[in-house]
């Protein structure tokens, strides 16, 4: 896919903020955000768009690619998007996988929401909660040394699907997550949601006496691979398997876009 179609942008045209205030007109929407498409998909530099149809627009796509997430247009969207999948009956709430990704990083970018290795290479992480069908929920970003395990409350409080004029979900009746999630304030937090948790143990873990709860190997098995599938879909997109923005909200608007595409293929 490589630029908008008409279905896709008349999805989304109307989430889109108009310019307000006095000045030019800015940019034609559409053809902006092609052209972030296109720096998304092909990983080039902004400044190489001077080589292609978009010549006129790379700063201008920078800059609306920044300014979109840091005002929460892209989250928005998002947001619309997984509204309607859910009205749809694509999105279905009541069992959520969670899960995170690890991205390199280019060398000397900025370390904010980093880590630098001992082999001095900068990583970060892509957390995102999916349902069964690797559609996104929740997402975030953290360090690529930071433990994936205390990610998973801050990400589940996000969850905020709004439906018709009722109560928007915000949580699933069972969660799946791997032995890095199986913290004791974890579980401490899923029991009082009254979310049932599908973590396996730790290696070697001793068991307790008494009661243990139920773990379904299978179910967790099956369903555990519809997250890497959608981790697979958005790093097919060259700016998000490689991080190469020294500002966080930068990068994680190319990660929102992403999940906006997967939803707009799937919707249509």
């Amino acid at each position: 896919m490589k630029e908008l179609t008409d279905s896709q942008w008349n999805t989304i045209r109307y989430l889109i903020p108009k310019q307000t205030g006095p000045g030019k007109p800015r940019a034609e929407d559409r053809e902006t955000l092609n052209a972030i498409l296109y720096v998304m998909r092909t990983g080039c530099r902004w400044d190489d768009l001077s080589k292609t149809q978009y010549a006129h627009s790379y700063t201008t796509a920078w800059r609306r690619l920044k300014r979109w997430e840091e005002d929460g247009t892209w989250k928005r969207i998002l947001d619309s998007l997984i509204s309607k999948g859910y009205s749809l009956g694509i999105v279905r709430m009541d069992e959520l996988s969670i899960d995170s990704t690890t991205v390199p990083a280019k060398k000397g970018e900025s370390r904010l929401a980093m880590t630098v290795t001992s082999t001095s290479r900068a990583r970060s992480k892509i957390h995102a909660v999916t349902t069964r069908e690797s559609l996104p929920v929740a997402l975030a970003m953290g360090p690529g040394n930071a433990h994936e395990g205390r990610k998973l409350i801050p990400v589940m409080e996000s969850i905020n699907v709004k439906h018709g004029k009722g109560r928007p979900r915000r949580r699933p009746r069972i969660l799946y997550a791997d032995t890095k999630y199986n913290m004791p304030l974890n579980k401490f937090y899923l029991d009082g949601k009254k979310i049932r948790s599908q973590m396996p143990d730790p290696p070697g873990k001793k068991k307790r006496s008494g009661r243990q709860r139920a773990f379904d190997k299978q179910a967790y098995n099956r369903v555990r691979s519809m997250i890497e599938r959608f981790n697979g879909w958005i790093k097919a997109f060259r700016r998000v398997a490689t991080r190469y923005d020294r500002l966080p909200q930068v990068y994680m608007g190319f990660v929102h876009l992403a999940s906006i595409m997967v939803y707009l293929r799937i919707l249509q």
